[in-house]
């Protein structure tokens, strides 16, 4: 067995067993195990971090761990990294992957494509206005109602944020 630890934040354990048989050639076996403080959702793991940076620190530190801020691709994937940050954070809203560039065009900060779901913003979302770039999810208002709205806000602000990765995965071979 060999245990690796990236970045101190977590332990990736990779087991390769290899048995040797005469004439039996190596057949690869992949299961998946979800990282402790990330859980998977259809092929992906996040994760709420409770530590309030800015959008492009929040990016940094879930680049740190092979991850990006989330992307959002379906109203499954919504309400889902909303329960999960509602069920971790007692916070009423999480920065994900979502920026306006300086032509006020919609990408997402793992370059995946921008979907064709409807977007959940806020009324009067997005508000383009050039200060307001970066994309929180409101997760409850103020008052405790819960919702999954999307609103632009100034980058520079400070909040909790989801990072999302491929599912990891462990591969055992054997002869």
């Amino acid at each position: 067995m060999v245990f690796c630890s990236l970045f101190g934040l977590r332990s990736l354990v990779v087991v390769f067993a290899v048995l040797s048989f005469s004439g039996v050639s190596s057949v690869p076996i992949v299961r998946r195990e979800t990282t402790p403080s990330y859980s998977e959702f259809e092929g992906n793991e996040y994760r709420i971090v409770e530590n309030k940076l800015i959008h492009d620190n929040s990016e940094a530190h879930c680049n740190a761990e092979g991850a990006n801020l989330a992307s959002i691709h379906s109203l499954a994937e919504l309400s889902f990294v909303a329960d999960l940050a509602r069920l971790q954070a007692d916070v009423n809203e999480v920065w994900i992957g979502g920026q306006f560039s300086s032509q006020l065009v919609f990408e997402w900060t793992d370059n995946t494509p921008v979907g064709d779901f409807s977007y959940p913003y806020e009324t009067s979302q997005p508000s383009g206005g050039s200060a307001a770039q970066c994309l929180v999810l409101n997760i409850r208002q103020p008052d405790g109602e819960e919702v999954e709205t999307w609103e632009d806000m100034k980058c520079s602000r400070n909040r909790y944020f989801v990072c999302k990765r491929h599912a990891a995965t462990t591969t055992t071979t054997t002869t």
